[in-house]
């Protein structure tokens, strides 16, 4: 269970690289064991596609050529195995080892088993298709007041939403890049500029990202009972459910930020050789 399976298509731009660190091999099974039966290392191997797959629905925004270079700094930026090791790397440095141990106790419970599994399944592409066609038909059978409202304190707990919204802004700011690229020299507005007019988009984007988060739990967990997302919710807002979650959304987070200054960079190098 890695609560930012919603839609991992965007992500952001500037963070400093995380450091390397030497942990014994114990700790690395263990983290690998957690990574493992959370969904996290599936998720994270999904994750590129899923943002090409984003990309290529705004194709129409952007010059074939722009398209192109989006596509392959992305895809460069967002491999699965350089994913994975920045965020084992954090959880190694920051997740204390007696927390990982209670936090794997829950996850190999039948209830914890099943939620992984329904989490990997909306992560596929044919989930994500599944749940585009859910999201209209809640407009015209929405769910009971109390279910959403549970979907709402789970997106809490989980911070899915505060993920996606990051990922939301840094797919906005590399299409702005490729789409500022193909201008004429002098009506270029650099990144800086751009990143400001990414940032004033924030409250809609902010929004689009708690709709999303929201409609991909309705989805995601529709087979599962009240009672089930409550048990789910009281181990997620337990000490070791919030410690959990501190620590490997902030490892996702990070690791995408920094794929995404790779993205940013690689697209700044191209602007400026075409100015050349």
């Amino acid at each position: 269970m890695t609560r930012w399976f919603v839609l991992l298509v965007w992500g952001l731009a500037c963070l400093s690289p995380l450091p390397l660190f030497a942990e014994p091999s114990s700790n690395e099974a263990l983290t690998k064991e957690l990574m493992k039966l959370s969904g996290l290392e599936f998720q994270l191997r999904q994750s590129s596609q899923q943002m090409l797959d984003g990309l290529n629905e705004r194709r129409k925004e952007l010059p074939t050529d722009q398209h192109n270079a989006l596509r392959r700094a992305l895809g460069e930026a967002f491999k699965a195995e350089t994913l994975e090791r920045l965020v084992s790397q954090h959880i190694q440095a920051h997740l204390p080892r007696d927390v990982a141990e209670k936090t794997l106790v829950w996850l190999r419970t039948d209830l914890g088993r099943t939620i992984t599994k329904l989490e990997e399944a909306a992560s596929t592409t044919q989930g994500t298709q599944k749940m585009q066609s859910y999201a209209q038909q809640l407009a015209a059978t929405p769910p009971p007041p109390s279910r959403l409202q549970l979907a709402r304190r789970l997106d809490r707990a989980t911070r899915s939403s505060e993920t996606l919204l990051t990922l939301m802004e840094a797919m906005e700011l590399g299409i702005a890049q490729a789409a500022d690229a193909a201008e004429p020299k002098e009506r270029r507005l650099g990144i800086d500029r751009l990143r400001v007019q990414i940032e004033r988009k924030r409250p809609l984007l902010r929004e689009a990202s708690e709709q999303s988060s929201i409609v991909a739990m309705l989805y995601a967990y529709q087979s599962l009972s009240d009672d089930q997302l409550e048990r789910y919710r009281d181990f997620l807002t337990s000490e070791i459910g919030r410690r959990y979650i501190t620590v490997t959304t902030t490892a996702v987070r990070e690791a995408h930020l920094m794929a995404i200054d790779k993205m940013s960079r690689a697209l700044d190098v191209k602007t400026s050789s075409d100015r050349q």
